[in-house]
């Protein structure tokens, strides 16, 4: 099920039960700065979700940075998270960096989201993100074994 269809079927439900609820879209960023008006990647961080890998991405504990964040703002009491923050396990692992097919991602941490959202406008043939999940799942990484 899509991400869209389950955020509206959990807003329905929530609605239905009289709290308001409403599923902003990851979409409507400001041209000027590429910035959503609503990050949905420091929700999922401080939901325990995962951490910001060098990729830029939220990255869980299991399936990577292969996840797609919804968001439902509700006026119902929620409890929580139990889970504690994950701390990045990327360490050394640097194969966000060298995949990255328009040098948006850089060795100092930084990131240049319009090289990133430019991206076909800079290569001879057009690239789907699908290079910006290449990095392993959080299993398989060196880090999460010696923990």
């Amino acid at each position: 099920m899509h991400v869209r269809a389950v955020n509206m079927a959990v807003s329905s439900f929530l609605t239905s039960r009289g709290f308001r609820a409403s599923c902003p879209s990851p979409q409507g960023h400001s041209r000027k700065s590429l910035m959503p008006k609503l990050q949905f990647k420091p929700l999922a961080y401080a939901a325990g979700l995962g951490w910001r890998g060098k990729n830029n991405l939220l990255i869980h504990p299991v399936f990577g940075p292969r996840v797609v964040i919804g968001v439902i703002l509700t006026d119902a009491l929620v409890e929580a998270p139990s889970r504690p923050i994950p701390e990045p396990l990327c360490g050394d692992c640097d194969i966000c960096l060298h995949v990255c097919p328009v040098g948006a991602l850089r060795p100092d941490g930084t990131f240049d989201r319009f090289r990133c959202y430019y991206r076909n406008r800079w290569l001879p043939d057009p690239v789907a993100s699908s290079a910006c999940v290449s990095a392993p799942t959080a299993q398989n990484t060196s880090a999460s074994r010696s923990s």
